[in-house]
């Protein structure tokens, strides 16, 4: 299935929170099959500290107007092993819930959620209405990251903004940051 995002009247800005949006959308659907669903910053979505979905958005844009997103979705759902080089890191619905699951039925549900949330997002214009939600699930929060790019640094992750940018607090000089983009990993989590 292809899903593509039309969100014209929101400012680019806004825009970050939509991976976050479709991370929650997925998560609310997934916790049915059973405990142990956290969301990493930004949208990776774990099973018991394990990786099992995947998000990456594509914007196409001009200055400040979006023309389209897409997301692109990956689920591990049947996967009963994995290559020894990520199978301390990777799992998979069958695998934590231990039975097979109708793809073709999780992805209706999983499209329904969706689009529950983008609709929320459109009339709302902000991530505000479904924050609250998202720090519920978002195992980084309170956590020692390492927040990597041009000049990595450790930090303590304190908060989600409306934006759905990573509010930090670093370790090398106590002054809090805001974390858009980048990877962020978690002590003892991947």
């Amino acid at each position: 299935s292809q899903v593509v995002f039309y969100p014209h009247h929101i400012p680019a800005s806004r825009q970050f929170a939509l991976s976050q949006i479709i991370s929650l959308g997925i998560i609310d659907i997934l916790q049915k099959f059973g405990p142990g669903f956290s969301i990493k910053w930004p949208n990776d979505i774990l099973i018991n500290g394990k990786k099992a979905v995947g998000i990456l958005t594509e914007m196409d844009c001009e200055m400040s107007e979006v023309h389209f997103v897409i997301p692109g979705i990956g689920i591990n759902v049947n996967t009963a092993s994995f290559p020894p080089e990520i199978a301390e890191i990777a799992t998979s619905l069958y695998l934590e819930c231990g039975k097979t699951v109708s793809r073709r039925r999780l992805v209706h549900r999983v499209l329904e959620r969706l689009e529950e949330h983008y609709e929320t997002f459109l009339r709302t214009g902000s991530f505000d209405a479904m924050l609250e939600d998202y720090r519920k699930h978002c195992i980084t929060l309170g956590k020692e990251v390492h927040v990597l790019g041009r000049e990595p640094f450790f930090a303590e992750a304190l908060d989600i903004t409306p934006e759905g940018e990573l509010l930090v607090r670093r370790a090398d000089n106590g002054k809090e940051e805001v974390v858009f983009s980048g990877e962020v990993s978690i002590r003892g989590v991947i």
